[in-house]
């Protein structure tokens, strides 16, 4: 009984996630996206494991501008840059949100050393998988996010990503006024 009471659940959370993902790609703006007045520093990797997620946080802390915000935004579904600034675990995240809609501003949480922090959050694989539907299908998607947040001239938006490429890598790029990459370090380099 058990049993079927999560497939149901499963199923109704399914059928709700496609029911937005076509009510948005519906009602998309196909033209330009916006362009953003905040400076946006993407950190991508092509593997996992390189301190890309430390690299972000470090990079939040320390790109204060005087007037402006920081915001670490984690587009990861790994979820973990929030566990670097500070910021209590498992709160409601930008995935979530995203797929019912609603603006990121009131999300953004108080992280370490100044920072504002807007955590990817917890999200099921169907949830995932539907909200990487919206990313491939719209790219403009994070510049929207972005431009309704009301950032200025002053604020830096500092972004980790997964690693290697997917949709969250191409909606970063399309944004990003700067990119880091994180590479292995390998020892062998060290004696040329």
């Amino acid at each position: 009984l058990l049993a079927e009471v999560a497939q149901a659940r499963q199923a109704e959370a399914q059928a709700r996630n496609d029911e937005a993902l076509v009510q948005s790609l519906q009602s998309l703006d196909k033209g330009q996206p916006p362009k953003l007045k905040a400076r946006v520093v993407a950190v991508v990797s092509a593997k996992g494991g390189v301190g890309k997620t430390t690299l972000s946080a470090a990079l939040a802390t320390l790109m204060q501008v005087p007037g402006g915000q920081t915001l670490a935004l984690d587009l990861d579904p790994q979820n973990a840059l929030q566990h670097h600034l500070s910021v209590s675990p498992d709160v409601a995240g930008m995935g979530n949100a995203s797929l019912r809609g609603e603006s990121w501003s009131t999300l953004v949480l108080p992280g370490s050393a100044g920072t504002h922090v807007l955590p990817f959050g917890v999200m099921s694989e169907d949830e995932r998988r539907s909200l990487e539907g919206y990313l491939r299908n719209d790219s403009g998607w994070l510049a929207r996010q972005l431009a309704r947040m009301a950032l200025g001239e002053h604020d830096v938006v500092v972004i980790d990503t997964p690693p290697g490429p997917s949709a969250y890598l191409d909606q970063v790029l399309a944004v990003a006024d700067q990119v880091v990459v994180v590479e292995v370090a390998h020892a062998n380099l060290a004696q040329r």
